[in-house]
């Protein structure tokens, strides 16, 4: 019986962490869309405008992504002597994923840092 137990909590595990993944993932299959998540601020809720038709997450039930800006208009990793080293800045973001359904008592969070590239001012 412990077993199946031990089975269970596993696949358990394996789904909250696949789920938990999806949420990271859609976060970026908005990038160049009109639902753009990353427009310089931070973004509770990266798919409050997404239209259900174009939510990557309506069949995913209990997953919470936030955004929160990390840093603005800092230097990005670039070579020095590129001509246009000092006309490019960064933006770095963390993208906060967490899958945490009720009464299960599992819950899973990922994160994972963007860097966006933007024009300096």
């Amino acid at each position: 019986m412990s077993e199946l137990k031990i089975a269970r909590n596993n696949q358990q595990t394996i789904d909250s962490l696949q789920k938990t993944d999806a949420g990271i993932d859609a976060t970026m299959s908005l990038v160049n869309t009109d639902y753009h998540p990353f427009n310089g601020a931070d973004n509770a809720n990266p798919f409050a405008n997404v239209a259900s038709a174009d939510n990557p997450l309506s069949n995913i039930s209990d997953v919470t992504v936030a955004i929160t800006l990390q840093q603005t208009a800092a230097p990005c990793p670039r070579i020095e002597n590129a001509s246009s080293a000092n006309q490019i800045a960064c933006e770095y973001y963390e993208i906060r994923s967490q899958y945490a359904p009720a009464n299960s008592g599992i819950a899973t969070t990922l994160r994972e840092g963007v860097r966006r590239q933007i024009i300096a001012h």
